[in-house]
């Protein structure tokens, strides 16, 4: 069964809880674009990423903020 709009998180808490989850990163819905955005900051200036989705973002915003070497594939395993 399909959640109901009243049960699905409003575009504030999803924005919020990446933030929290991230840090010194902002998101946000672009009303123009339909999409999801996030600054990442970075040594180099920072980086805009933009996803379908919040599940998408997120995960660009892992990846953005993964150090080298803190992949779940590293040459120690």
């Amino acid at each position: 069964m399909a959640a109901t709009s009243a049960e699905q998180p409003t575009r504030e808490t999803t924005t919020a809880q990446i933030e929290a989850h991230f840090p010194g990163v902002h998101c946000w819905w672009g009303l123009r674009t339909c999409r999801w955005w996030a600054y990442v900051p970075t040594a180099q200036g920072g980086r805009l990423l933009e996803a379908a989705t919040p599940n998408a973002l997120f995960a660009q915003v892992a990846r953005a903020m993964q150090k080298p070497g803190e992949g779940l594939w590293t040459a120690n395993r």
